[in-house]
């Protein structure tokens, strides 16, 4: 099915964690089939700034993170990601959610339409404010 059983979320996410740009066959698929279990781990990965300053392949856990968040569907994640947003990131990271945050937030589903519209009045969020 996938390429790739390695079995449980911890071991998935280990793996997601020291894979870098070599992301094997099927971990993503295999991440996401473990549905809300997922959410509270990728979002400590996402939210790791440790990780988010850390050389490869651990530096791209939580860009990894981050979309495998919004590829889970979840409107659960939302507040991950407003936690995420009011973080001081470097320019790279940044570059990300810039350019596929809105896909990402899509990819949460119509439940979180509205934590979204919430998110985007936020004053503290504005960067010309």
């Amino acid at each position: 099915m996938f390429g790739l059983r390695l079995g449980s979320p911890k071991k998935s996410l280990q793996t997601l964690l020291n894979c870098g740009l070599d992301v094997p066959e099927g971990l993503p698929q295999e991440i996401l089939s473990f549905g809300k279990k997922a959410l509270k781990p990728l979002a400590a990965i996402m939210l790791d700034k440790k990780l988010h300053n850390a050389e490869w392949p651990k530096g791209w856990a939580p860009i990894h993170a981050m979309y495998l968040l919004g590829a889970l569907g979840e409107p659960d994640a939302l507040p991950y990601f407003e936690k995420l947003f009011s973080l001081d990131l470097d320019d790279g990271f940044s570059d990300f959610i810039t350019e596929d945050g809105p896909a990402i937030l899509a990819g949460l589903g119509p439940g979180a339409i509205s934590g979204i519209k919430r998110l985007a009045r936020l004053k503290s969020l504005d960067p010309f404010n």
